[in-house]
């Protein structure tokens, strides 16, 4: 029987998301020692006038994935076409900072089957996907991994995502019930990308068990997260590489104590930040770790909203087909240009100082 999974739970862990990816949002592709030196002062929304906030693809792609889940009951398939569909919709709007691999391989689903859509990339876009996944499906493996695998190979087809993805998900999962340290993590990591290795990806498991084995080295120092990050190359931040993205995240919700901490830490390291932050937030979330989401109210975007957040939140719990609408198009379009406007003047910004 599938665990009985509260809306509660599910409104914190997508607020998490919402509110890494949107408190990290400003400081995307920074290295971490400018990062630190802008938000010294506390960590804040200011994207919008210095004040407010607004969402990216992290917290799009958590959400669009909910509703293909609560449409497909135990079907892969039919959630693969269903998430297929709400992509080339969503791509139809023009987001900004849309990945490589995301774009083309949506492009190439109104002409192939989403199975064969997959672009050859360890990006970390499906680690977006896999949080929600995870708990949705947290108490059956083999239906969890189905899931993951097609959400994860219509737009990345490198099995290093999809090692990741499914380490992610199954992480979060083992949260629904029992807390979990780094080490525990690090053993789910291992177990998931064995589970999908096929010939030829003995490489890959090697690069993966020496990422961990360093982080692992440093859990045992009791090293900082700083240090241990820049052990698996994270020195001037954490890159879009999904073994980085993933491994970065896990880690440094392992060690917060709070959902908050786990995002003030994603964005100090630098780098990919609203990713690194959004899943951070997601893992620290489903572990139960406390957090305030006053900021939540500061993102003035559309349509998430609070309201919107909790609206998917009781449909999800209900574990039943939902009658959520898709955003309407011409607001949507509205909105992603507005973002572009928004986004050009922080990349302004970022030539003065603090450097």
């Amino acid at each position: 029987m599938p665990f009985t999974i509260d809306s509660q739970r599910y409104l914190d862990l997508l607020s998490a998301t919402a509110l890494g990816d949107s408190l990290g949002l400003p400081y995307e592709n920074m290295p971490g020692q400018r990062v630190r030196r802008l938000t010294r002062s506390g960590l804040r929304q200011r994207f919008v006038l210095g004040r407010y906030g607004v969402i990216s693809d992290d917290t799009e792609h958590a959400l669009i994935t909910a509703r293909a889940l609560m449409n497909a009951g135990n079907d892969a398939e039919i959630f693969e076409r269903g998430l297929s569909r709400r992509l080339k919709r969503w791509l139809q709007t023009f987001p900004p900072g849309v990945g490589k691999a995301t774009l083309f391989s949506i492009m190439k689903m109104w002409f192939v089957a989403p199975s064969k859509a997959g672009y050859r990339s360890a990006g970390n876009g499906p680690l977006m996907r896999a949080p929600i996944i995870g708990f949705y499906h947290a108490s059956d493996e083999v239906i969890r991994d189905k899931f993951v695998v097609r959400s994860t190979r219509m737009t990345h087809r490198d099995p290093r995502a999809l090692f990741m993805a499914s380490g992610i998900a199954d992480i979060v999962a083992h949260l629904v019930e029992d807390p979990l340290d780094w080490s525990s993590m690090s053993r789910l990591f291992r177990v998931a990308a064995n589970r999908h290795a096929i010939m030829g990806d003995s490489a890959h498991l090697d690069e993966l068990s020496g990422l961990l084995e360093t982080l692992d080295d440093a859990h045992h120092k009791g090293l900082p997260i700083l240090e241990a990050l820049a052990g698996i190359g994270g020195s001037k931040g954490i890159d879009g590489y999904c073994y980085r993205s993933g491994l970065a995240a896990a880690y440094i919700a392992s060690h917060a104590t709070s959902v908050n901490e786990a995002i003030q830490f994603s964005v100090g390291v630098g780098g990919d930040t609203d990713s690194t932050a959004a899943i951070a937030a997601a893992i620290a979330s489903a572990s139960g770790k406390p957090g305030r989401y006053d900021a939540i109210n500061c993102i003035v975007d559309w349509p998430v909203s609070p309201a919107y957040l909790e609206a998917h939140s009781k449909a999800l719990s209900l574990r039943h087909p939902n009658d959520l609408q898709e955003p309407a198009y011409l607001p949507q379009l509205l909105r992603n240009l507005a973002v572009v406007v928004l986004d050009m003047g922080h990349i302004l910004r970022r030539l003065l100082p603090p450097y």
